[in-house]
């Protein structure tokens, strides 16, 4: 009996759907004519998509370059603690602001009218989040999607991100500052030798005094003749062998320094940027949004479904009453 009636019910509905078929399928017509409109170029202008991606390198690497006590191979490839703190990076204010003022997003996306500055950022992120997205993918990448209805703007984009990773990571290594600091401290210690060798020329020059462990038997002989029984030359002794050993001292630490400079101008050069771009965004001939035949489907289903509802409680109703 229980059957019998769920058969009931659902034959009477079907009844009141072909009773009602003109008007759902008109209705549903529209729904569908709407989103076929929507999503026409003119209304709703194609987007285009650009990807770039990059392989971060290990920020524990880069932090601790040091290139005298390893032999330098490369940085090694980035933890996934790595790859989210620079996808973190990437969605950070910093990126946003940097964004927004190199492409001047707020007049390219047509928010410059919105006179209220909160509002007008506002949507200017809600915009920004919509159009770009930044991904870990699962092969140890850090990808960028950027949504544009100019495929040339949209990779200049994707690309401008990637020098953002780049700066992101020189900040980090300080390669820069640190030849710089080198050079610097270099520059010092060279002054200091400097001192040292006219202070050292200056005694020998005036007291005949030399550390005798670096001359000959003769040449020893011949100062201990002429200056042993000076007072100067007992007074100024002990300084005259300090300062030699202080020389040789800064000889050796200029030479570690020097070759320190060398290696790391030299891995400047040879990487000129520490992370390495799997691809570049590349302008986009095919379009992505709107996906006009998802639209299509979607909106015809759910129109459909909708309107026979709707025409199953209005035939209810009406015969209730």
């Amino acid at each position: 009996m229980v059957n019998n009636a769920n058969d009931t019910s659902l034959w009477n509905e079907l009844k009141i759907l072909w009773l009602y078929r003109y008007w759902i399928l008109s209705l549903s017509s529209v729904v569908v004519l709407g989103t076929l409109v929507y999503t026409l170029p003119f209304v709703t202008p194609p987007e285009y998509l650009a990807v770039s991606s990059f392989i971060p390198p290990s920020l524990e690497d880069i932090k601790s370059l040091n290139f005298l006590k390893i032999k330098f191979n490369g940085f090694g490839a980035a933890k996934d603690e790595d790859l989210e703190r620079y996808a973190a990076a990437l969605q950070s204010d910093s990126a946003f602001y940097w964004i927004e003022k190199k492409f001047n997003l707020t007049k390219y996306y047509g928010l410059e009218d919105i006179s209220d500055p909160s509002k007008r950022e506002k949507k200017l992120r809600e915009k920004y989040n919509e159009q770009i997205k930044i991904k870990v993918t699962a092969l140890s990448t850090v990808e960028i999607q950027v949504y544009d209805t100019d495929p040339q703007h949209g990779a200049a984009i994707a690309n401008a991100f990637l020098d953002y990773a780049d700066n992101f990571t020189e900040k980090i290594a300080r390669r820069k500052e640190g030849i710089a600091l080198l050079e610097k401290s270099l520059a010092e210690i060279q002054n200091i030798r400097k001192q040292l060798q006219d202070t050292l020329g200056y005694y020998r020059s005036r007291y005949k005094i030399y550390h005798f462990d670096d001359l000959s038997e003769v040449v020893s002989a011949r100062i201990l003749t002429e200056g042993f029984n000076q007072r100067e030359f007992h007074q100024y002794y002990d300084k005259v062998q300090a300062i030699e050993h202080q020389l040789r001292y800064l000889e050796e630490h200029i030479a570690d320094m020097f070759n320190e400079l060398v290696f790391r101008k030299e891995n400047l050069q040879t990487y000129p940027s520490l992370i390495s771009i799997v691809s570049y965004g590349i302008p986009s001939k095919v379009r992505v949004r709107p996906q006009r035949l998802i639209y299509l489907s979607l909106s015809t289903i759910f129109s459909l479904f909708l309107f026979s509802i709707g025409a199953i409680y209005y035939h209810k109703y009406k015969h209730k009453n």
